[in-house]
C-alpha cells in the first residue's frame, strides 16, 4: 500500500532450553533482549523445534520462562517442527485433525516429539485461526503484519499437490492483494534447499521443492524462513536450483541456530549458497517499503553479519486495476485446478494404502508359514 510503515522482526528456529541439547539458548535470548532494547522489534517468528521438550511438561515450563521476557512484550509467532509433532492415536486425539501418520518412504520422518503430537504447542502457544474452518493453527495458518503477509506451513504434514494443506496454501497465497500487501513470507520447519553434507534432509527438501516451489514462484513469494538444519545460510534469488538475475526466484533463509547444538557443514557447497555462518544466532529483518534488509546476529557477541537486501516487486496502478478485474476468473481457474489435483492425490493415496496393505498381508502369510513349519 501507499507509504507502508517500516518495521522489524526477528526469526529463528531450533532453540530448546536444556543445557546438554541447547547450550546457547539462554545466550541467544539474552542477545535478543539487548537487540530489542537497542532497536525496535515488532514481531518474532519461531519456525519450529521450539522447546525440544519431547513430552516433558517441566521442560516446556522452563522454555516458557526463558522466552517470557520476549513474548510478554512482542508478538511471538510459532510454526510446528518435528520435535513438536508426530501422529499418535486417532484423529479425535490429534490437534491437527489428521487420521494417519505422515511417514513418506523417501523421508527421515520419525516419532521425535515424545508423544506430544502437537498438543503442547497448541495449548501453550495458541496461534490465530483467522479464517474459521480453513486455517489449522499452529500447523498451517497465516496473518498480516503491516506490509507483510506471513504464511506458516507444516512440513510434518502432507503438502503434496492435492493434499488438504496444499489446497489451503494455494488459496491463501492467491487471496493476497499484492497491491496492498507488498511482501509474501512463508515459514516452514524443514528447508527446501539444504547444504552439504545433510543428505537425508536434502532428500526431504527436494520433495518439498517438487511439491510447492512452483506454487510459491507462481504467487511471487519473496522469502522463506526455515530451520531444522542447525546452521545459518542464505540462498541467492533462486529458482529450481539456479540463481536468477532477473528477480524471478525467491530467497531462502535457514536459521536453525537459536540454541541447539550446531550441525556440520562442508566447505564445498552448492552454487545457490549466497551467505552462511556455522554459528549460533538469529535473523533480523528490517522492512522498509519495497526492501527487506536482513542481518544474522551472533549469539556470542551480538555482532551483525551477512547483511543482505531483498527487493519486492512494486505493481503499477494499471497493473493493480487489471489484477483486481481478473481476480474472479483466476480464482475459478485455481479451483478447477485444485479439484483435478484432489482426484489425483486421492488415487495416489489409495494406491499407496493398497501397497502397504499388501505388504502387511505378505508378512502375515510368511509368519503363518513359519509357524506351520
Amino acid at each position: 500500500g501507499p507509504n507502508p510503515p517500516r518495521f522489524s522482526f526477528l526469526a529463528y528456529g531450533d532453540m530448546g532450553v536444556k543445557q546438554h541439547k541447547a547450550p546457547q539458548a539462554v545466550h541467544t535470548v539474552d542477545v535478543m533482549l539487548r537487540e530489542v532494547e537497542a532497536r525496535p522489534v515488532e514481531l518474532i517468528v519461531h519456525v519450529g523445534d521450539v522447546a525440544y521438550a519431547d513430552g516433558s511438561y517441566k521442560t516446556w515450563d522452563k522454555f516458557m520462562t526463558l522466552v517470557e521476557p520476549l513474548a510478554a512484550r512482542i508478538p511471538y509467532m510459532v510454526g510446528v517442527g518435528n520435535h513438536e509433532y508426530c501422529y499418535y492415536g486417532e484423529a479425535d486425539n490429534d490437534p491437527s485433525g489428521v487420521s494417519a501418520p505422515y511417514h513418506p518412504p523417501w523421508g527421515n520422518f520419525a516419532d521425535e516429539s515424545g508423544g506430544e503430537c502437537g498438543a503442547m504447542l497448541t495449548k501453550r502457544m495458541p496461534m490465530p485461526n483467522l479464517r474459521a474452518g480453513t486455517d489449522n493453527a499452529p500447523f498451517y495458518y497465516s496473518f498480516d503484519y503491516a506490509s507483510v503477509h506471513f504464511t506458516m506451513i507444516s512440513t510434518e504434514h502432507d503438502i503434496s499437490p492435492g493434499s488438504q494443506q496444499y489446497k489451503w496454501l494455494a488459496r491463501d497465497l492467491a487471496a493476497v492483494d499484492r497491491c496492498v500487501t507488498s511482501w509474501l513470507v512463508v515459514g516452514l520447519h524443514r528447508p527446501m534447499y539444504v547444504v552439504y553434507p545433510h543428505k537425508d534432509n536434502a532428500i526431504v527438501g527436494d520433495h518439498i521443492r517438487d511439491y510447492i516451489e512452483s506454487l510459491l514462484l507462481e504467487y511471487a513469494v519473496d522469502i522463506t524462513l526455515a530451520g531444522h538444519v542447525h546452521t545459518y545460510y542464505r540462498t541467492c534469488d533462486v529458482r529450481e536450483g539456479e540463481c536468477m538475475e532477473d528477480g524471478s526466484g525467491l530467497v531462502h533463509y535457514v536459521i536453525g541456530t537459536a540454541g541447539h547444538k550446531l550441525s556440520d557443514k562442508s566447505e564445498e557447497q552448492k552454487e545457490w549458497l549466497a551467505g552462511d555462518a556455522n554459528e549460533w544466532g538469529f535473523l533480523r529483518l528490517d522492512v522498509d517499503g519495497d526492501t527487506i534488509t536482513s542481518s544474522f546476529i551472533l549469539s556470542s557477541t551480538g555482532e551483525a553479519i551477512d547483511r543482505a537486501t531483498v527487493v519486492s516487486r512494486v505493481y503499477t496502478e494499471e497493473e493493480c486495476t487489471d489484477l483486481r478485474a481478473t481476480a474472479p476468473g483466476r480464482t475459478a481457474a485455481l479451483e478447477t485446478r485444485l479439484a483435478a489435483l484432489t482426484l489425483q492425490h486421492q488415487a495416489q493415496q489409495g494406491q499407496r494404502e493398497g501397497e502397504e496393505q499388501a505388504g502387511r498381508d505378505d508378512k502375515q502369510e510368511s509368519g503363518e508359514e513359519v509357524a506351520a513349519a
